[in-house]
């Protein structure tokens, strides 16, 4: 009877570690032909085994072990447990807000995963000794650049990840033969279909413009001076002909998304408008307003200093309050942090965090949290506060209640 237990105990052992085994990526070539390629709306199927969550995975995440964390977002959030040293540190497990491991990815290097967006996260991955941003799905699916035939995904600036959030990103394809090489870039969305295929046209359109500015499937450059625009389209792979017609019939979701500030003057003005246009004067408060901030979705966060204290409401397009400005805790060189109709506003202190979280309502809660390690960053999205430092990574609730 002993020795049967044993053998049920063991084949349940193997069955239990089977199901535990980690995502790993493959370093096969991919077999994608020219022709697939040239299908702009066709499916990419990759050839990477794939980390499926199981029972055994659905654990949480032991807080105290994570040395490395990313913000939440879309429900999920990647965190690195172990030192950065040690080979534990290059598995990257992706979690949701109750703190349970939903899949892993590993043979990672120490960048950092950007967040998730439209289903899809980009993941810094170690193939054949090289480090290769990857695109992995919520699922845990890795695409590697090579499934898709091009050499690398162009998502490095800070406005390839707005292109990104938005469900656009660039790919860079390669190719050398003894008679010469050429360097072409393709448009995917964030199903990974080719909206616009590679071509060097795409390419040297992403260079002339990736550090401009970006608004809703454009990037646009302007020149003040002379009043004059380009706009590149990005959803038709090319730039906009008549440029001026446009901009005279282009309408934001918001007025505001195209409005700027001058802080000095307490104004926020047009900046698309032909001539310089005022759009919202705030100069009455011109002796206390401490601190502006842009527009998002027709309102905009405002910080007023008066002496030692500081107040904070939230304005309107008209410039009406949507509630009375009401004083902060801690001391006024306050920061305040956006995320879809909700406030962060963060008191730095020594070894100490004043948080402050609001709606277009007035005040949710408010804490005092410890910081321990140096240099804390503050992060605030999908309705989750996020503090790492070199000593700490912890998530807070819009109530300021720990996450888990």
């Amino acid at each position: 009877m002993k020795k049967l237990l044993a053998l049920i105990l063991t084949a349940i052992m193997l069955l239990s570690l089977a199901a535990c085994d980690n995502s790993s990526i493959s370093n096969d070539t991919d077999g994608t032909t020219d022709e697939n390629l040239n299908n702009t709306n066709e499916d990419i199927t990759t050839n990477n085994e794939q980390s499926k969550p199981s029972d055994d995975l659905k654990n949480k995440i032991d807080v105290s072990k994570i040395t490395s964390s990313t913000e939440f977002s879309e429900g999920k959030a990647w965190v690195r447990c172990g030192e950065m040293t040690s080979d534990e540190y290059t598995t990257l497990y992706c979690i949701n807000k109750t703190g349970e491991i939903l899949f892993t990815v590993t043979n990672t290097f120490l960048n950092s995963p950007s967040p998730f967006y439209n289903g899809l996260s980009v993941v810094p991955i170690m193939i054949d000794g090289e480090g290769v941003y990857c695109i992995c799905d919520e699922n845990g699916n890795v695409t590697k650049p090579s499934d898709i035939g091009a050499t690398e995904f162009l998502i490095k600036s800070e406005q390839s990840y707005n292109l990104f959030e938005d469900g656009y990103i660039f790919a860079k394809k390669t190719e050398a033969t003894f008679s010469g090489s050429s360097v072409t870039a393709a448009i995917l969305n964030s199903s990974l279909e080719f909206i616009v295929g590679y071509s060097e046209e795409v390419l040297a359109l992403y260079e002339d413009y990736i550090y401009s500015y970006y608004y809703n499937g454009y990037l646009y450059n302007i020149n003040e001076y002379y009043n004059e625009y380009k706009v590149f389209d990005i959803k038709a792979g090319k730039e906009i002909d008549d440029v001026s017609a446009f901009v005279s019939s282009f309408e934001p979701e918001y007025a505001s998304d195209m409005w700027d500030w001058d802080s000095q003057s307490c104004f926020y003005y047009d900046s698309l408008a032909s001539t310089f246009t005022v759009t919202l004067d705030l100069s009455e408060y011109s002796e206390t307003i401490f601190r502006m901030y842009p527009f998002e979705s027709g309102k905009a966060p405002l910080v007023f200093k008066s002496a030692d204290k500081a107040f904070f409401t939230v304005i309107k397009e008209d410039g009406s309050f949507c509630f009375e400005p009401v004083e902060l805790s801690g001391n006024s060189w306050c920061d305040v942090k956006t995320y879809n109709g909700k406030y962060l506003v963060v008191n730095e202190g020594y070894n100490k965090d004043v948080l402050e979280t609001f709606d277009v309502n007035g005040k949710i809660a408010e804490a005092e949290i410890t910081v321990t390690g140096l240099v804390p960053s503050v992060k605030f999205c999908d309705d989750v506060i996020h503090i790492s430092s070199t000593d700490m990574n912890c998530y807070y609730s819009l109530e300021l209640e720990p996450l888990f």
